[in-house]
């Protein structure tokens, strides 16, 4: 033994040596360090794992399990490996990850993956359960229980076998019905005429990117807070470098334009995976809106009674104060009345889209119309007169892909047109064979008047009647004009 780890330690420097002068050590040294990882998981937890019992669905799915992770830990170790050597490259994976939302993407994978394992383990279980009784049975039977058995184990073995191979494409229809990029519906933005314009422009952008994460923000309730906590000063980064304490910063430390304290800003900014500092009005406004979604819970939507406990018991950014959350409640109430009182529609430049409905069909509900759930309508409902279902068409050229948006919005169907829109189709039908482009999720080329499909008929947990809900993919303004018949 002494001889050869002596025999091994004059080797390996050579060995080394040789792969680095022909430039393949890193690669080399990644796949080895890929390699030991994955021989030692191997190693490790199939000797403390209990032994495969055949037909039992723990078992079934565990090992299964185990066989997959064996394969995705080094990958693991990679990750840490990397992060050592080349912590740039894990940097600017992590940030194309979240600036792309594939992190999300990867939730969502992980999640139909749980669900395979949990499936796998149970069609597992079923076919060596049926394989045993069949065998049972056979085992009886005089003269040919000899030859049954062994085929009724042939069969099992096949059966296993496809149940392998049906698993990707069970995981991967699945996840087309699990999508991970919703249609929300949220309150349309509109800038109150007594709101600065510099202000609102980063509330606007700040609520935008909460939205991008699949959290709603209310700007009129952003703004409210703004004015509570700063007044009318602009809270930039050029606060930041003024003799303290400031119009932007306290004497407890609250800095910024939505007055954090350091640590609340960090715990809320990290839970997102928000870059920048609280001194960006941008930035700070996104963060206010996880903050006051995730740990405060406050809303317009509740009753003034209810926001007032809720902002004088759980603002820990703000002051303790009863009176003052009513002022801020109030007034963001009247910001958003004042918003839409004053909102004047874009005149709408003529369009070459055409009306995506049957020609008599009409605008049910309008954009901008209060609706039942408290926030504006971000689109329009065409309808047809008793509310049957209809076919719809493509009010442009472009491409288009089929999604699942749940109980609510049905089967949602979004356009992007080659003039740059993106449109969304909400309340199609489910019944794939009511869908006339191909529902695999991808994006697929359509043609002008090219008939989609049906709409969903009857009501949705969130809708009444047969309806189109058709809107800009951002909530923004739309009318019916804008569409020849």
């Amino acid at each position: 033994m002494d001889k050869l780890v002596k025999t091994w330690a004059i080797i390996w420097p050579i060995i080394k040596s040789i792969f680095k002068l022909l430039g393949v050590w890193d690669k080399l040294e990644v796949m080895l360090v890929y390699i030991v990882v994955y021989i030692l998981a191997g190693i490790i937890l199939r000797n403390i794992l209990p032994k495969k019992r055949r037909g039992g669905l723990f078992s079934e799915a565990l090992h299964l399990f185990v066989d997959v992770f064996i394969v995705i830990f080094p990958f693991i170790g990679l990750y840490y490996w990397l992060r050592e050597k080349i912590p740039l490259v894990v940097e600017l994976a992590s940030y194309v990850v979240t600036l792309t939302g594939l992190d999300e993407l990867v939730v969502t994978i992980l999640k139909v993956f749980l669900v395979c394992m949990v499936a796998f383990g149970i069609t597992r279980w079923i076919i060596t359960l049926g394989s045993l009784a069949l065998q049972k049975l056979a085992i009886e039977l005089p003269y040919i229980g000899d030859i049954i058995v062994p085929l009724i184990r042939v069969g099992e073995s096949i059966f296993f076998v496809l149940t392998v191979l049906w698993l990707p494409f069970f995981g991967l229809s699945l996840y087309k019905q699990v999508d991970p990029y919703p249609v929300v519906i949220y309150d349309v933005i509109i800038r109150p005429p007594e709101a600065n314009k510099q202000v609102w422009e980063y509330i606007e952008e700040g609520v935008f990117n909460a939205h991008e994460n699949g959290v709603d923000c209310n700007p009129y309730l952003l703004y409210s807070l703004k004015i509570y906590e700063t007044g009318s000063t602009v809270c930039t980064p050029i606060w930041s470098l003024r003799p303290r304490p400031n119009e932007c910063a306290s004497y407890a430390g609250a800095l910024g334009m939505w007055q954090f304290l350091p640590e609340t800003f960090s715990r809320n900014a990290d839970r997102y995976g928000v870059k920048g500092n609280l001194w960006k009005p941008e930035v700070a406004a996104e963060v206010a809106c996880y903050f006051i979604n995730d740990e405060v819970q406050m809303s317009l939507s509740q009753t003034r009674e209810t926001f007032i406990n809720n902002f004088a018991h759980q603002g820990l950014i703000w002051n303790r104060d009863p009176a003052g959350a009513g002022v801020v409640y109030d007034r963001a109430k009247a910001l958003r009345e004042s918003a839409l009182a004053n909102y004047e529609p874009p005149r709408l430049e003529p369009t070459e889209y055409i009306w995506p409905a049957p020609n008599n069909a009409f605008v049910w509900y309008q954009w901008g119309v209060d609706m039942w759930y408290g926030q504006i309508h971000n689109g329009i409902d065409i309808a047809m007169s008793g509310l049957p279902a209809f076919q719809v068409h493509a009010l442009a050229n472009g491409q288009a892909r089929y999604w699942d948006g749940g109980d609510c919005n049905m089967g949602v169907i979004t356009l992007r047109t080659i003039q740059g829109d993106e449109f969304h189709y909400v309340h199609m039908e489910r019944n794939l064979s009511k869908i006339y482009i191909p529902t695999d999720g991808n994006w697929h080329n359509v043609s002008q008047g090219q008939t989609l499909g049906w709409i969903h008929t009857g009501n949705t947990t969130c809708s009444i009647g047969s309806h189109l809900h058709l809107m800009f993919a951002n909530g923004g303004y739309i009318s019916g004009d804008m569409f020849k018949k």
